[in-house]
Formats: C-alpha cells, structure tokens, sequence
C-alpha cells in the first residue's frame, strides 16, 4: 500500500504531535507499506526522518506561516501526489485548509483523517479565523472516507457535535518500548547530572495553561520543607515557562526547580528514568467538561512514555474517563494542591507501592500501547476503506 501522509506539525522537534506523526509512519514502513510525508518546512530541511518526506515551503513570520502553507499547498500538493501515486491519503486534521481532502475527490483517492482534536477547543480571540477554521474542518468531516480519532471520549464529542460517529474509528496514542526501555536509576541521574542521592518529582514535555503546573508547585510549597532531598524537574519549554518560573521565584522555591530547557528525544528516557515520580496533569475539572460540552482533554503521549520507563505516574482524575484506568497510574483531583502533595507523600512513603506501580505500568504499555499495535490498528482502518 502506497500512503502519502500530510501534515501540519515542525517535524524537526520533539513534542507528542511529532512523535506521533513519526512512530505510526515508521510502523506503517516496518508493516511493509510505501509512506512519504508531507510537511511545512520552517526551519530547514530535516536531515534524517523514518521516511522520506517532501516539504512544502513557508515563511519565516510566524503570523503568515499557515496562511503561506495554505497558498504554496495548491501548487505542491497536487505535484507530490501526482508523482507519488499513493493508494490512499492519510491526513492528520490541518483545518488552516481543506486542500487535501479536496484533492482525493479530485484524483479519486480515498482519504483518511486523522483527528486529535477540534477547533472549538482552540480558544482564538478572532472570531472571524475560528469561523472559517471551524468551516474547513467540517469539509474536511464532511469529504474524508474515514476518520480516526485517538480517544474513545474524542469519538464521542464527534458524534454529538458533528453526528459522525459511523465513520469514526478509534486508535490511541502509543509508544516504542524498545526505545524508552528503563535505564538503572543511579547511572540515569550521572547521564543527566541529577545528584545520586535526591528524591525527584518530574515531568517531561510543553508548557501551557492546560498542563496544571501551577497545581503542582502549589504543592511543592505543602512539603519541601518536610522532605530536604526533593526536588522537582521540568524537562521542555512553551508559553508559560516563563510564568512559572517566576512563581517558583516568588513562593522562594527556586534552589528546589530545576529547568533544563528542550532536550533531544534521545535524551528523554534518561531524565524519566532518572525521575522517582512523573506527573501529568490537564488543568480542568469534571465539571468544567460536562457543562462546556465541546471540552476535549486529549490523550497523551508522555504519560506512555513515562509509563514504558518503568515510573509510577500521578496524573489527573478526568484521565480516567478519557483512557480508562491504567496500570502504574496514581489519580488524583489535581486542581487541589493539597490532594497532589498527599500522592506525592503517599508514594514517597511507600516504596513498594511506587515498585509495584512501575512495573505494572510498563507492562500495561507493551501489551496494549505499543506504537506498532497502533499502526497494526490503522493498517486495519486503511485496508477496510480500500476494500469497500
């Protein structure tokens, strides 16, 4: 099977989209299938990718980068596919244009979009873009063979808000055991430069509203002064990075944060091995969901990562309705910082506990979230729109 994947993502860094778009191309290529990728270039070609990838150019001001992809798309798409030939067209959601779902009508090639979540959770103060965002992915639901969604509770919110719950599959988010194997503690720690003997609380990825980090450091200033050798570690960058270090630096908890910036994906699994705890936390309440009724939480890629390290994870309740109840996994309601900090005290007491959970939870993750049963499970999606 010959499939051209589009994006929209800056495949060169490491985030959970780009993982994303990588694991199931490479798994797709190792199942025996032909795959190239098509992305924006933004900051220069990528010199090693799983699979081949052709690049469609954008301009280097932020505010005119989709609306450049948007236009030089109408001239490179059409030639990539016209010379790639592609069985089928596997497109994860890009509502800044409804292009590629126009051109499989045109060349009469089935499509496929994958979807990981909705414009209406996007929260743009301009009207008139979310109006006609909001436009392009109807066409997109509208005109696309099949979609398949990452969460059960992202298929749901498709069915009641666009009633297309008949052609929506659902496959989740996974991760490569292989590469996020568990490395001992104590050679992790000098990989990374973590004192052997610390305790530490960590996590791995953006920073943004939603992450709750905030929760978190408002429990840290519950009980540092109770356990001298903890410590807590962000690994990552984004836009509240810089509000949250200055409210470490006011509560006078900065000799306890410690921030390392982006790291390569090679580096990851020597800092969450390096870690006793990981957090993953999504700053919203059950509440919240059931009265917005549009609320998509998202189904994320860290928390399999930390999972396959073999760590014990808190994460936040409403995770619960969103992948079920997973092995190695501590939920609390983690908009409470009081709640956060009892988990925290709770595995740091109780060593067993935290062991148990650990290997429960890589467990949990070879069994059912390998990044290859995923892509067995698209391969299933790809072939039955095929055959039909």
């Amino acid at each position: 099977m010959k499939i051209f994947y589009i994006c929209y993502e800056e495949i060169s860094g490491y985030n959970g989209a780009t993982r994303h778009i990588a694991e199931i191309s490479k798994n797709l290529q190792k199942l025996g299938h032909e795959v190239q990728l098509c992305a924006p270039l933004i900051k220069g070609p990528v010199m090693s990718y799983p699979v081949p990838v052709k690049s469609i150019p954008t301009l280097g001001i932020r505010f005119l980068r989709a609306t450049s992809y948007a236009f030089l798309s109408l001239f490179y798409l059409p030639f990539f596919i016209i010379k790639f030939k592609p069985d089928i067209l596997y497109v994860r959601s890009l509502p800044i244009t409804p292009l590629p779902v126009l051109l499989s009508k045109i060349f009469r090639i089935p499509c496929i979009l994958e979807v990981n979540g909705l414009v209406e959770n996007k929260n743009s103060r301009n009207k008139i873009l979310n109006i006609l965002l909001s436009l392009f992915q109807k066409i997109e639901f509208r005109l696309c063979n099949r979609i398949i969604a990452v969460s059960h509770d992202l298929k749901s919110l498709l069915s009641k808000l666009y009633g297309i719950a008949d052609k929506t599959d659902v496959v989740s988010i996974g991760v490569d055991p292989e590469d996020l194997s568990p490395i001992d503690k104590s050679t992790a720690r000098r990989m990374v430069g973590l004192e052997p003997d610390g305790y530490y609380v960590g996590y791995v990825g953006g920073f943004f509203p939603w992450h709750g980090l905030e929760s978190l450091i408002e429990s840290a200033s519950i009980i540092l002064n109770d356990f001298t050798n903890l410590s807590y570690v962000f690994v990552g960058d984004g836009q509240t990075r810089s509000s949250i270090y200055k409210q470490i630096q006011e509560r006078g908890l900065g000799d306890r944060f410690i921030f390392t910036g982006r790291v390569p994906f090679s580096e990851v699994c020597k800092y969450i091995s390096a870690f006793d705890i990981c957090v993953n936390f999504y700053n919203v309440t059950k509440e919240r969901i059931m009265k917005n009724g549009t609320e998509y939480i998202g189904n994320p890629t860290k928390l399999y990562e930390y999972l396959a390290c073999e760590r014990p994870v808190i994460i936040s309740e409403v995770y619960n309705d969103v992948i079920g109840k997973l092995a190695g996994t501590l939920s609390v309601n983690s908009s409470d910082p009081k709640e956060v900090s009892d988990a925290i005290i709770k595995l740091i007491s109780d060593k067993s506990l935290a062991e148990q959970m650990s290997k429960d939870g890589r467990e949990e993750v070879i069994k059912n979230h390998s990044w290859l049963a995923m892509a067995k499970e698209t391969e299933k999606v790809l072939r039955d729109v095929l055959n039909k």
